[in-house]
């Protein structure tokens, strides 16, 4: 059996914003073995729902969060995939191995853990704005919600490429859109560029 560590002492991680726990942590601090977590997982999977109780990371996705994370030594440098537990699904495993020390590690985890990012001020975004340019010349500049996701034209056509599903009627509705702002853009400085000579 492993050695319990401290909850206070864990670096916290966070993926989207949320706090979350790597399975060996995890195992860590409820004092058990790795293999226990992810067996409890596969024998249980259809009562760990990704998104709600776990984030699974694989390929570039995952070798981005490594990047930024302080504690890689804890992630294999030959890992294909990563599994962060949020609180729900560090609870469902302390439910799970069924001890007194697992659910006492919980309830330090739910109060000196998952909840201390819930009282931080989540740090501000950068304002991203879309530039156009209408027919007639006039300039707009639009708010980008900070949960869209922006890509310059040759990440589009690289995740098109890597088996992005995409609805073809949008794709050419998109396409038609994208060309007809790129010609007016075009027309305008074309126009202004002719009344400057």
């Amino acid at each position: 059996m492993t050695n319990h560590s401290p909850v206070e002492n864990l670096p916290v991680v966070t993926y989207n914003t949320l706090p979350v726990i790597t399975t060996d942590m995890l195992a860590q601090v409820y004092g058990t073995e790795t293999i226990r977590i992810q067996q409890n997982h596969k024998r249980n999977g259809d009562r760990f729902i990704a998104g709600k109780h776990f984030f699974k990371l694989e390929g570039d996705e995952l070798k981005t969060f490594k990047n930024r994370l302080s504690l890689s030594e804890s992630v294999g440098k030959r890992a294909r995939s990563l599994i962060l537990w949020t609180e729900r699904g560090a609870a469902r495993h302390a439910k799970m191995l069924e001890t007194d020390q697992a659910w006492e590690v919980f309830e330090k985890l739910e109060d000196c853990y998952f909840n201390q990012r819930q009282s931080a001020e989540p740090p501000a975004l950068p304002r991203r704005w879309l530039m156009s340019v209408d027919s007639d010349g006039t300039q707009k500049a639009t708010p980008i919600p900070d949960d869209a996701y922006v890509m310059n034209a040759q990440e589009f056509l690289s995740a098109l490429a890597q088996d992005a599903r995409v609805d073809r009627k949008l794709l050419a509705d998109f396409i038609i859109v994208a060309t007809q702002r790129l010609h007016q853009g075009y027309e305008y400085f074309r126009r202004k560029s002719q009344s400057m000579m």
